[in-house]
């Protein structure tokens, strides 16, 4: 095993269109097995649930829908949100071991490092819970919250609407959309806000009861 930077990994090629078509097949191939992870833990609880494209932010995503996932206990469902996750640890961690103590050659060793790194790059991306992926479906049924993404947006906004109310002519009064909520809620809603440090120009789709390339949305897709 030789010693690489993680740059190296990336561009393992000197040529250019090689490396990209190369790298963006592996990403393929990555969200192609989360989603198939995500789908078939939902249908392992009897939950029926579909692989499709949509959107995040301005991304173009792949996500299963598993919103009958909601008709299962709770506990039951991080198996859904987590499947994505789990098989991308398994994956780096195959890659590692081959790399290690495998005796490949060059070519190989480049490929398995730039597919290692892919895979790494993706399970970051599953972590960003401002844009609904995997953990933000586990954060949200950890603290029991019904539309922690949604309320938390509409907060924000309530927080910039506060903080502008004084300089408008005449003033108009600035209601919390977050008095309604519960308790818990509340605070669970108003800690994502600030973590969320993003207000968007459009009304935020609603969760849909159940769970985004790619993941598991409850409601919509896992």
């Amino acid at each position: 095993m030789t010693s690489t930077e993680p740059d190296e990994d990336f561009f393992w090629s000197g040529y250019t269109r090689l490396f990209v078509l190369v790298n963006t097949a592996f990403f393929s191939v990555v969200a192609s097995v989360d989603e198939l992870m995500h789908l078939t833990a939902a249908r392992s609880l009897g939950a029926p649930a579909r692989i499709g494209f949509g959107t995040r932010l301005h991304y173009l995503v792949v996500r299963t829908d598993v919103t009958a996932i909601w008709g299962v206990p709770r506990r039951h469902r991080y198996r859904v949100y987590l499947a994505g996750m789990a098989s991308d640890v398994l994956l780096i961690a195959t890659m590692t071991l081959a790399v290690a103590y495998l005796p490949l050659s060059g070519p190989v060793e480049a490929l398995l490092r730039a597919f290692t790194l892919t895979t790494l790059l993706c399970l970051r991306l599953r972590a960003q819970i401002s844009m609904r992926t995997d953990l933000y479906f586990v954060l949200r049924d950890l603290l029991r919250c019904k539309d922690l993404f949604g309320d938390g947006l509409r907060y924000a906004r309530y927080l910039l609407a506060r903080a502008a109310a004084p300089f408008r002519r005449p003033a108009s009064p600035v209601i919390d959309p977050t008095g309604e909520l519960a308790p818990h809620e509340r605070r669970a809603v108003r800690i994502y806000a600030v973590a969320l440090g993003d207000v968007r120009p459009y009304p935020p789709p609603r969760d849909r009861p159940g769970r985004p390339l790619g993941s598991a949305e409850p409601g919509r897709s896992a």
